[in-house]
């Protein structure tokens, strides 16, 4: 799942990258950002800050990942360690 501040998101869905059945969730109004502590403040507009979530079975966040610099991050094999150690098993 993605979420993103676009309006509509059938701008995100261009690329042929998109898996189906992948969810994108509308937040043009940033509170889902706000909410979750991902605002930050970039010359002078309030954007999302980078910021990946892996959630566990009972739906509580088991491992986060927040940056203010979109050129870092978490190698994959961080996230499916971190998948992995929250309970879902990882088809190849």
């Amino acid at each position: 799942m993605a979420i993103s501040a676009e309006e509509s998101t059938d701008q995100v869905r261009r690329g042929d990258w998109i898996p189906d059945g992948f969810v994108f969730l509308p937040d043009p109004r940033g509170r889902i950002i706000a909410d979750w502590g991902l605002s930050h403040l970039t010359f002078g507009m309030e954007v999302s800050r980078p910021a990946l979530f892996v959630l566990g079975p009972d739906g509580r966040v088991s491992w986060r990942h927040v940056t203010d610099n979109w050129r870092r991050r978490p190698s994959p094999e961080d996230v499916l360690r971190a998948v992995r150690s929250a309970g879902a098993s990882v088809q190849p």
